[in-house]
């Protein structure tokens, strides 16, 4: 059994075991208090972060929807017009070349005599593509 009585020593020696205890646990507080702020706040910037990649995400998606839509359309309008396209493009082709056959017999270019040059300009030995 121990004496009721304590001595100066241990109980200094006890204080200061206490206040050093003391003294951790405040440092230990201390500490988890400044990590938990550094985690909110860590946590706050993500959430700003992902609402405005979130609301850019939106607007890309509504954007991309419309374009979509109008890339679906213009599809639609250009398989429609394509037949008609070509079938104008041919009308025309045969339009204009009656139109040069009739410019070539205007100005004499069907004559049998430029149909002979234009062979003889084919044969010649002079040609820069014959040498």
């Amino acid at each position: 059994m121990r004496w009721p009585l304590v001595s100066r020593r241990r109980y200094d020696a006890d204080l200061a075991a206490i206040n050093a205890d003391r003294n951790r646990l405040r440092g230990e507080r201390d500490q988890f208090a400044k990590d938990r702020d550094t985690q909110r706040a860590v946590a706050r910037k993500a959430t700003e972060q992902y609402v405005a990649l979130d609301e850019r995400y939106s607007d890309t998606a509504i954007v991309n929807s419309c374009l979509t839509e109008e890339l679906t359309a213009a599809r639609e309008q250009l398989a429609a017009t394509d037949d008609g396209w070509q079938t104008k493009y041919e009308a025309e082709k045969k339009r204009a070349d009656r139109l040069q056959e009739r410019l070539d017999d205007a100005l004499g270019l069907n004559t049998h005599a430029v149909v002979a040059g234009a062979m003889w300009r084919d044969r010649r030995t002079d040609k820069k593509g014959n040498q």
